[in-house]
């Protein structure tokens, strides 16, 4: 959801009123003022909201140095650690955005069955005056109902915590229902952003969930089962692209 700004008509009543063609002039700017509904279609049409400000940050100040980078990293990651992560689906970003914005410093704490394993081999980059920073990905295991581990790379899109932090912020003027929209939105205008990015292509996926219960019957679905769900997904998916591959050769 869009923010609009402050009526300038609020603080009228302490600015000196004009004369004479400046007055004629003030009188048609507040005629011709685009109203709250106005600004709020304007803006949410050219696109300046939080959400579209948060991903090309994080896009262009994280994922587009990370995920080129990626394959190489899990590859070495491989090398030292018998192949853990061997299998297609396993060599990509999960980035898990759930609904209410809430994320947490360890996966663990939202899902028992989430273990954090390992990191891969850091990114070292020369990046705003920092020498070196460093950018560093996660290996979790992850257990299945019958407690059989699978493995992938995870982490919380950091955004979203800009998102939590602004609706718990007063001045903000930012609802739960707009951190709800404007995590959506997020989702959407991320994935526009790498799909459209040859050097991020078949290095991620984003993994969208709602956890916002709303009625007292609601079941909330465990973090583990929602990532196997979408390594499961990307397995059948990365061997229907295999076998049209080879059916094209």
């Amino acid at each position: 959801m869009a923010h609009t700004v402050r009526n300038n008509s609020e603080s009228s009543s302490i600015i000196p009123q004009p004369r004479g063609n400046r007055a004629v002039k003030a009188a048609c700017f507040f005629i011709l003022e685009p109203t709250q509904a106005v600004i709020s279609e304007i803006t949410e049409k050219k696109q300046l909201n939080v959400a579209h400000g948060l991903a090309w940050s994080y896009y262009v100040g994280y994922l587009k140095l990370v995920l080129p980078a990626l394959k190489d990293k899990v590859e070495t990651f491989n090398e030292e650690n018998n192949n853990l992560l061997r299998s297609p689906e396993t060599m990509k970003l999960y980035i898990l955005i759930p609904l209410s914005c809430k994320i947490y410093n360890d996966l663990k704490t939202e899902d028992e069955n989430i273990t954090f394993i390992k990191e891969i081999p850091p990114l070292l980059m020369d990046r705003a005056g920092i020498k070196q920073r460093v950018f560093k990905n996660n290996v979790y295991r992850i257990l299945d109902e019958d407690h059989r581990p699978y493995y992938c790379i995870a982490e919380y899109a950091t955004p979203l915590a800009s998102l939590y932090e602004m609706s718990n912020i007063t001045s903000a003027g930012f609802s739960k229902q707009d951190r709800t929209e404007q995590a959506k939105l997020l989702y959407r205008t991320l994935n526009d952003i790498l799909e459209s990015s040859p050097d991020c292509y078949n290095t991620f996926r984003l993994v969208i969930y709602d956890d916002c219960p709303r009625t007292e019957d609601h079941q909330d679905h465990p973090l583990s089962q929602i990532i196997l769900k979408h390594l499961k997904q990307q397995h059948s998916e990365e061997y229907d692209l295999e076998f049209r591959t080879l059916r094209s050769d």
